[in-house]
């Protein structure tokens, strides 16, 4: 939870999943999201939502605006090593209204707060594509930093808790 967010496991039988859907449905408006596309279904979407549910080492949140009550966006943690005490982490913030506002990296805090206090993650990595420029900065001033090269059209970033986080 933060100040203006609250982050909760999705429920796919409670949770109203429409903006989600619209969201994945709409590969022109986030080309960077690898797994939208036109033709992506409800029951698609409700079984994503329970596989990740389900995993034991993925773990999604839903981020929801307290101003609106409305789902804006997901956070989810995944590839989760409990001994290494790493993760990765993605983020799609969809409604455009909260992108750009730090929305993104309260809830990484938040969430990586989590997962050190149960688990004692100290370590997160993503890929970003290097064209993908306000993303970049966005995970820079959460305090990730490219370690090295994926493709040519990918970063890797990695974000240290031990050096950077404050988790108390």
């Amino acid at each position: 939870m933060t100040q203006r967010t609250e982050l909760r496991c999705l429920d796919p039988d409670v949770d109203n999943l429409t903006n989600y859907l619209l969201a994945m449905r709409s590969p022109s408006v986030f080309p960077f999201i690898e797994s939208t596309r036109d033709d992506f279904s409800v029951e698609e979407l409700r079984q994503y939502v329970e596989e990740i549910n389900y995993s034991e080492n993925s773990i999604q949140y839903g981020i929801f605006a307290r101003e609106l009550s409305e789902h804006i966006g997901n956070i989810k943690f995944h590839n989760i090593d409990y001994i290494d005490k790493t993760c990765y982490v993605g983020f799609f913030i969809w409604h455009a209204g909260f992108r750009g506002k730090g929305i993104a990296g309260e809830c990484f805090r938040a969430g990586m707060k989590t997962l050190n206090g149960l688990f004692g993650i100290e370590q997160c990595s993503l890929g970003v594509s290097h064209l993908n420029a306000s993303a970049v900065r966005a995970y820079a001033k959460m305090g990730f930093r490219i370690d090295e090269r994926g493709s040519s059209e990918s970063l890797n970033m990695t974000f240290c808790t031990r050096y950077r986080l404050d988790t108390s």
